[in-house]
This record gives C-alpha cells, sequence and structure tokens, in this order.
C-alpha cells in the first residue's frame, strides 16, 4: 500500500553502464520467484526492479545525493543543538526567548517537510532547490547582522507583508 502520489513519479534509468547488470540481477530474482509479487511485481503497478547498494553507488548521481543529504543532516543538526545556545552567548537574547526560537525553528522544518512536496509539484524541483539556497544565503547574512538590524528588517518585512494581505482582500 502507498499513497497514490507515489505512483505519479517517473521511474529512475541508470546510465547504460549500470543498466545491463541491474537488469541482470532483476533476471536472477525473477527466476527463482514463486509469485508474481515476489518477482518484483506490485499487484496494482508495473513491475519494479531491486538495485542493490554496490550498484547504486556506481550509478554517480547516488553518491552525490548520499553527500548533500549528509551535508543537510549535518547542518541540520548543528542548528538544533546550537541555535539557544548561539542566540544566548553571542547575541544576549535571553535564554526563554532563545528557546522559543529554537522551538520556533523545529517547528518550521515540520511545516516546511509537510508543505515541501505540495509546493515542490507547483513551482518545480529545481526552483525549489534553488528557493532553498537562496534562503539559506539570506539565513547567513543575517546572522551577521546585529540584532537591532534584524529587528528593523523583520518590522518593514511585516509591514510590507500587511499591506500585500490587505490589498489581496
Amino acid at each position: 500500500m502507498s499513497l497514490p502520489l507515489w505512483r505519479m513519479v517517473n521511474s529512475v534509468v541508470p546510465p547504460d553502464s549500470v543498466a545491463s547488470e541491474v537488469a541482470s540481477e532483476v533476471a536472477g530474482a525473477d527466476a527463482g520467484a514463486a509469485t508474481g509479487t515476489e518477482a518484483g511485481e506490485d499487484a496494482a503497478g508495473p513491475p519494479r526492479t531491486h538495485v542493490s547498494l554496490a550498484t547504486a553507488l556506481r550509478i554517480p548521481v547516488v553518491v552525490l545525493v548520499i553527500i548533500a543529504f549528509f551535508a543537510y543532516c549535518a547542518l541540520e543538526s548543528t542548528v538544533i543543538l546550537w541555535a539557544a545556545t548561539y542566540l544566548v552567548g553571542d547575541r544576549g537574547v535571553d535564554a526563554a526567548t532563545a528557546a522559543a526560537f529554537a522551538s520556533l525553528f523545529l517547528i518550521g522544518i515540520t511545516g516546511g517537510r509537510f508543505l515541501a512536496g505540495f509546493f515542490a509539484d507547483r513551482v518545480g524541483d529545481r526552483a525549489l532547490i534553488r528557493g532553498g539556497f537562496v534562503m539559506v544565503g539570506v539565513g547567513v547574512v543575517m546572522l551577521a547582522l546585529p540584532l537591532a538590524v534584524l529587528v528593523a528588517l523583520g518590522l518593514v518585512m511585516s509591514e510590507r507583508l500587511g499591506r500585500v494581505v490587505d490589498a489581496a482582500r
């Protein structure tokens, strides 16, 4: 059982150098299977192939995705673990306020994960990734700014957002 949206994804075709090896692995798995569903065929859809870890690691893009995922997890864990400490120690924010901001970060991450798939369907994967890089860059620049400038920038942005919402009504 799976979400219906998962069936909308195009299957990934490995490079020609790996395709013949994948085909031989699938043929070997199909030969010993007792039923159609055990042979990699889903009862609700087209036959599926299984690629071993060694075969997948020979696809150059897979290694890059693993490295990018590791870097993302390292960055996210660092922010989760050190955000409150950084705000209290370097920015002079009250401990309770820093903890609240760290909690808001976690709420934002959770909400973003729920909404990212639907948003990516509307704007496309590349636009979503590029927008994410831009937002990370803006965040890094904002960390370098003094707290007073950030408060003023937040007030200006909230006032502009209020105008946009009012105009939309």
